[in-house]
């Protein structure tokens, strides 16, 4: 019997009714096996769950020769990975940490002035930013406590009412 056209022989089902035979059911449609058989090969969930891991072993086989037989895989090159910092950052910042811990030390309560806080400084506001040499620049440094330094930078119109951030480009 010809399915879909195709050149493949076919043989129908055994018991004649001219359905494809159900894989791994001994030439026979499930529906239609015999009930010795049924018993020895089980339910049709099973048939198709042996036939599905049948399947992918035989894939799992195929991708497994297709590496072996196939070019060997040539190295890749690794890219080099960008860096965190430059090099003159990384020389700016040897020069940051020791001056920070100093200040800190010498100012060791949050100075932003807003409704009298007393909290310990952890942080240090740079009031005109940290760009270029403003970095280590020591007149434009706020000592401030975490949760301030972060309202100072969550609302820059109040702090800048409050003098605590400034314009880069004013002269001072």
């Amino acid at each position: 019997m010809n399915y879909f056209n195709s050149t493949i022989e076919v043989t129908p089902c055994l018991c004649g009714c001219g359905k494809m035979p159900t894989k791994d059911c001994k030439g026979y449609y499930y529906e239609h096996l015999p009930d010795d058989i049924k018993k020895k090969i089980g339910s049709k969930h099973k048939i198709y769950a042996r036939n599905r891991a049948k399947r992918l072993n035989l894939t799992r086989k195929v991708h497994l020769v297709q590496k072996e037989v196939g070019a060997p895989k040539k190295a890749k090159k690794r890219q080099k990975a960008i860096p965190k910092f430059s090099k003159k950052m990384v020389e700016e910042l040897k020069k940051y940490v020791p001056l920070k811990r100093k200040f800190l030390k010498e100012h060791p309560i949050c100075e932003c002035g807003r409704n009298e806080c007393k909290r310990p400084a952890t942080d240090i506001h740079h009031k005109k930013g940290r760009i270029g040499t403003l970095l280590n620049d020591v007149r434009f440094w706020l000592p401030v406590a975490r949760i301030c330094h972060k309202w100072i930078e969550e609302h820059p119109k109040e702090a800048t009412e409050l003098g605590l951030t400034i314009s880069r480009h004013t002269n001072d």
